[in-house]
């Protein structure tokens, strides 16, 4: 239960962490592969559920920040959105120029006036909730055989800026992690091939 509350970020740290577990077989976090992320675009129903996963795929947003944000909260020139998260917190996470595509498509096919950035197809065009948007990404990942959830994709995120070379610190600035452990610990995907690189890098 705790380890379920460190992962969903309810908590910083795991009260269990020094209790000795049963040794089970411990499987490996994994991001999603290029290859998951392009079957997934490609099985999008409509505009709205293509902007929906690049804009969690850029951002890295909880599903839960992503679904509070407003249309007049974007900085369209700037493509940057203010968010609050977890305590009432305040960070800046950036847009991509291909999420901003599918964005601006979507707004522009809106026949509603809700201020939420993602609504709901039929009237009365409520605000997108959290339930929606795992629901959006759970059927998107059943139809190309994916095991997908909105979460996955801040550890995608988080895993391929480490890979490029982004600091370990401004990748938990960008997250909101108030500890910087939790980004490396829980959210970086290092696979065998990185770790191998590096160590060829800086070792040999």
């Amino acid at each position: 239960f705790f380890t379920w509350l460190c992962d969903e970020e309810y908590i910083s740290k795991n009260p269990m962490r020094r209790v000795k577990k049963i040794k089970t077989t411990k499987k490996k976090k994994v991001a999603f592969t290029q290859e998951e992320m392009e079957r997934m675009r490609i099985a999008c129903a409509d505009i709205r559920d293509r902007a929906v996963i690049e804009m969690l795929a850029c951002t890295g947003c909880r599903v839960t920040e992503l679904s509070n944000i407003n249309q007049n909260d974007i900085d369209f020139t700037r493509k940057k959105i203010k968010i609050i998260g977890k305590g009432d917190k305040e960070r800046t996470v950036y847009i991509s120029d291909q999420a901003m595509i599918y964005l601006e498509q979507y707004l522009k096919a809106r026949n509603d006036n809700n201020p939420a950035l993602f609504a709901t197809k039929r009237y009365p065009f409520d605000r997108l909730k959290k339930d929606g948007i795992e629901r959006i990404v759970r059927e998107i990942g059943v139809k190309c055989n994916i095991c997908a959830y909105p979460h996955k994709f801040r550890r995608t995120l988080c895993t391929n800026l480490c890979r490029r070379g982004m600091p370990l610190q401004n990748v938990a600035i960008l997250l909101g992690h108030a500890d910087i452990n939790m980004t490396a610990g829980t959210y970086y995907d290092a696979d065998d091939h990185t770790i191998s690189y590096e160590y060829t890098k800086y070792a040999a």
